[in-house]
């Protein structure tokens, strides 16, 4: 009978120290990439999530304002979104890709003060603050002449061409907040955009409204509201746009 040198060898269960070390090392790695991403992820969904709920809750209360008032009649005191010059504000620039300044015509202007808008409030540039501190000190009288920021591409919003759709801040100042009984609103909604370089400090992230000043045909009798948005970083964004936002 031979006798083997050596004694058998056990079956190995586990890592080594220095396998074990190298997994440990990996696993790391991978974490430092995943978490930061993931964090990023949910925190982007929250705010387009809290987006979402902020411009239904507008559009309800524009629409309880016309409603207790007249048909038809809606809040004023917007911000107007341009400064002294007439051209937008270089932190609405930020956030206004899909805006243009358009001087209104008088019947325009006849169109928007017929639905109860008759004032916006000109903004600073600089501002003290771009979202809590930028108005310039001057109330504008909504007239013919008047330069207000309007939708270039009218149909990345889903809306029709061939008319004129003013596009309008939703500030402190507005009537459908500044101590108004009739609506539930208490605070001015502001929307923390979840975009690099884009937020409250550094660009105009209220939220606003659009209305419809002339279509096709020319100018209406009465201006439309026709949506409330959110302003991101490609301009103005709708309700349609940020529920896709939300699931990409």
């Amino acid at each position: 009978m031979s006798c083997s040198p050596h004694p058998p060898r056990r079956p190995r269960h586990g890592l080594t120290l220095v396998e074990l070390v190298v997994v440990l090392t990996v696993l790391a790695a991978v974490a430092g990439i995943l978490v930061p991403m993931f964090g990023t992820g949910v925190a982007r969904r929250g705010s387009t999530s809290s987006s979402i709920t902020n411009v239904a809750e507008i559009a309800k209360l524009m629409g309880m304002f016309s409603n207790r008032h007249r048909q038809g009649w809606y809040p004023d005191h917007y911000d107007s979104l341009c400064r002294d010059d007439g051209q937008l504000a270089s932190y609405v620039q930020t956030v206004g890709a899909g805006l243009i300044t358009h001087e209104l015509a008088a019947e325009e202007a006849t169109a928007l003060t017929a639905a109860g808008v008759s004032h916006l409030r000109q903004m600073a540039d600089p501002p003290t603050h771009p979202t809590f501190d930028n108005y310039d000190g001057t109330a504008i009288e909504i007239a013919g002449g008047t330069r207000v920021a309007v939708l270039e591409h009218p149909a990345t919003l889903g809306l029709p061409p061939g008319g004129t759709f003013v596009v309008m801040g939703l500030g402190a100042a507005c009537t459908l907040f500044a101590g108004n009984p009739d609506t539930a609103a208490t605070t001015v909604p502001v929307r923390f955009a979840g975009e690099p370089n884009v937020n409250p400090a550094t660009a105009y992230q209220r939220f606003g409204v659009v209305f419809q000043v002339s279509d096709g045909n020319g100018p209406l009798n009465r201006a439309r509201l026709t949506m409330a948005v959110g302003f991101g970083i490609s301009g103005p964004i709708s309700t349609d746009q940020l529920v896709r936002e939300w699931y990409d």
